[in-house]
């Protein structure tokens, strides 16, 4: 058989490549034996893309991945074979979003100290302390130091608490 091949319409910033029609129109052809290459995409006649897979059209995105999709009626695509699916399960790993990074508990803790509010109060009780060392015969700004300090420490801990 012939084969037809043109251009692959491609982004400005994307190398162009060409696509085999047969093998496309074989994937669309829910008739047609559902073949799938054992070792890459380069059976399909589609060389290694760098696009993002979500800047592909379905049908190129299919001779990618090396998946038959039925393009007139997905619903009637014939799927991978058990074997395939375990073969890829093997190759590629389980289809899981990778886990955000775990943020440390204490530094979870030491971002509450980040609010504005509590920013005040630290300032608060910084300037009450600087009062008293200049002044040390008056108690008073030591004391409101103290509670503009405790006042921080108990708020953040219960706010750290709440959000667990």
């Amino acid at each position: 058989a012939s084969q037809r091949r043109r251009p692959f319409p491609s982004h400005p910033r994307m190398p162009v490549f060409e696509v085999d029609l047969d093998i496309l129109s074989r994937s669309a052809n829910p008739t047609a034996p559902a073949e799938t290459p054992d070792s890459g995409s380069e059976e399909w006649g589609i060389p290694s893309l760098d696009a993002p897979i979500f800047m592909m059209t379905t049908r190129v995105l299919a001779g990618h991945l090396g998946t038959p999709i039925n393009l007139a009626a997905p619903k009637a695509s014939p799927g991978l074979t058990q074997a395939e699916a375990e073969a890829r399960l093997v190759r590629d790993g389980p289809n899981e979003l990778t886990p955000p990074p775990e943020v440390s508990e204490v530094i979870k803790y030491l971002r509450q100290y980040l609010d504005p509010f509590m920013a005040l109060l630290m300032i608060a009780g910084i300037l009450s302390y600087i009062a008293y060392g200049v002044n040390t015969d008056v108690i008073a700004p030591l004391w409101v130091g103290v509670v503009c300090s405790a006042a921080c420490v108990a708020s953040c801990t219960f706010t750290y608490i709440q959000e667990g």
